[in-house]
């Protein structure tokens, strides 16, 4: 096939194209083709991304390279795809700090009462001395210590001093002549004293009230039984 392309007149601009009428004989025949046709992928002769036709016969092509495209707009560039957002997952609420639990105030154990001890030998034996310097100044004879008066006078004692009652009568109801009776003896006075550190506190205690003096310089009576427990004093007297 002979092919004879004349470019004649024409370039008009529209928008980014650039047309140009072309006129060829094919076979003998004239033919006619706009270059925007022919520069349009859309046809047979189709351009590749690169501006080359392709479908195209050897002789047709190597003019259409010489003449056409040059002129050929470039084909846009394909808009490269954006990459989606990848969604963020939401942050997990934290969880509330809980204040640590109050630690617990041991409660205060209670002290124990200290059990009642019984009065060494030698106090009760300074207290008696003094009982009797008493006693000598208004001319009543020495009192003694009797075991079964001082067995009740160390229950009384021992009784007052743990529950802290300054009192004739026992917790348990007992009087001095019953206390005195459960020892195997028999008793007719008994005076006490309370708080009191010392055999000499007792004895002027009990000098400085009447009702206790009179029992301890009583001149009718020969035997005592003397104890103390926590500064708990007890005389108990007998003919």
């Amino acid at each position: 096939m002979r092919l004879l392309i004349v470019c004649i007149v024409a370039s008009i601009f529209f928008g980014s194209s650039i047309f140009f009428t072309l006129k060829y004989l094919d076979d003998g025949k004239e033919k006619s083709a706009d270059f925007g046709t022919l520069c349009d992928p859309a046809i047979d002769m189709e351009i590749s991304d690169d501006g080359d036709l392709i479908n195209m016969t050897s002789s047709r092509r190597r003019y259409w390279e010489r003449i056409c495209k040059p002129f050929c707009p470039k084909p846009e560039p394909k808009p490269q795809p954006q990459p989606k957002p990848q969604p963020q997952p939401e942050p997990k609420p934290q969880p509330e700090p809980q204040p640590a639990p109050p630690t617990p105030t041991p409660e205060p154990k209670p002290n124990p009462t200290p059990a009642p001890q019984p009065q060494p030998e030698d106090e009760m034996q300074d207290l008696l001395d003094a009982m009797n310097a008493e006693r000598a100044k208004v001319g009543a004879k020495k009192l003694v210590l009797d075991s079964k008066l001082t067995c009740a006078a160390t229950r009384h004692s021992k009784d007052i001093g743990k529950t802290r009652r300054c009192s004739h009568t026992g917790s348990d109801g007992s009087s001095p002549w019953k206390r005195a009776e459960d020892c195997g003896t028999k008793a007719y006075g008994e005076i006490v004293a309370c708080g009191q550190t010392s055999p000499e506190a007792a004895v002027k205690a009990w000098y400085n009230s009447s009702g206790h003096r009179k029992i301890m310089l009583d001149s009718r009576f020969s035997k005592v039984g003397l104890a103390m427990v926590n500064n708990y004093w007890t005389a108990i007297f007998t003919f």
